[in-house]
């Protein structure tokens, strides 16, 4: 298992480097902390002889940095340690066609109970109050 972990830390280091840096990556990471000091939790995380570890939130956020950038490695040694195949990264465009799907559809929702909320008012007006 140790030899898996080193190759996630590998490419999350990598991913971290060419995003500039843990300084500036960790300032991403935790705007809330010093700079310092996120530069330094950051440096041990990704260190496999130190006891900090990276939350998921923040694994995921590293990953998706990369992913933005291109650079699919983190996520590849994630999955394969994980025991699955190599995922594919979903593009900007697929991403934005699926919200829009997802909010027409929600709008279509909200057009229909609006629908029936017109047509409960309707009854109401036309046999009084309801029972």
């Amino acid at each position: 298992m140790e030899r898996k972990n080193s190759t996630l830390l590998k490419a999350l280091k990598d991913v971290v480097y060419h995003m500039g840096g843990a300084k500036r990556v960790a300032a991403t990471l935790w705007p809330e902390k010093k700079i310092s000091s996120a530069h330094a939790l950051l440096l041990a995380c990704l260190d496999a002889n130190r006891r900090e570890k990276l939350g998921s939130e923040d694994l995921i956020a590293i990953i998706r940095l990369g992913r933005d950038a291109g650079l699919h490695s983190a996520m590849d040694a994630f999955a394969e340690q994980a025991g699955y195949s190599r995922p594919s990264p979903i593009t900007r465009d697929e991403e934005r066609a699926e919200l829009e799907r997802r909010f027409l559809h929600a709008l279509d929702q909200s057009k229909q109970m609006l629908d029936q909320l017109e047509g409960i008012q309707g009854r109401l007006k036309l046999g009084g109050k309801d029972k």
